[in-house]
């Protein structure tokens, strides 16, 4: 009895709180309405589950912190972080790619001279910018070819023949003693 009596100051105390002096007069009809209405709010947030309480407080901070991150300035930076990989990358392949050039290139002079026995062959680029997109292969056979004037793509070829093995011996050679396999 003592507790439903300290109950009950407890919640004159909170009326009081919210305005009202004396307790609200109600039919027996309004309290099972209100207690029908607190079983389906209770059904509901029960159905629901967990709510975050604080998503009203810390939903406007949050979304304040969205609204800066998508800043113009931002996205500048980002985007000029971007480009200067680009370029990074752009500038590795160049590298490489004119790495790979000029080691084709002195290889192609050697072996060409050797073939022909004193001639020249290079390969230039078209547009140094763009190294990747054009060249062009400049050819010089040396003056003391013996030329048959009407010989056959074929008879050209055997007459280069010598020449051909001449190159492949000295590759052989070469290979041979880079590998130290065997005594010089």
């Amino acid at each position: 009895m003592e507790t439903a009596q300290l109950r009950l100051q407890q919640l004159q105390s909170q009326l009081k709180l919210y305005g009202y002096e004396q307790p609200l007069e109600t039919t027996q009809r309004q309290v099972q309405d209100a207690e029908t209405t607190i079983r389906m709010m209770q059904f509901e947030m029960d159905r629901i589950g967990a709510v975050n309480q604080l998503a009203a407080t810390t939903t406007p901070t949050k979304s304040a912190a969205i609204a800066n991150f998508h800043t113009p300035k931002r996205v500048e930076r980002e985007k000029q972080a971007i480009v200067a990989f680009m370029d990074e990358i752009e500038a590795k392949k160049r590298k490489v790619f004119m790495t790979a050039f000029e080691k084709i290139n002195a290889s192609l002079t050697v072996y060409f001279e050797k073939l022909t026995g004193g001639g020249s062959a290079t390969l230039k680029l078209e547009n140094p910018e763009e190294p990747s997109l054009r060249h062009r292969l400049i050819v010089q056979f040396p003056t003391n070819l013996n030329r048959v004037s009407g010989a056959s793509g074929g008879e050209r070829s055997i007459q280069q023949s010598p020449s051909y093995s001449r190159l492949k011996n000295s590759r052989l050679r070469h290979s041979i003693s880079s590998t130290k396999l065997m005594p010089t």
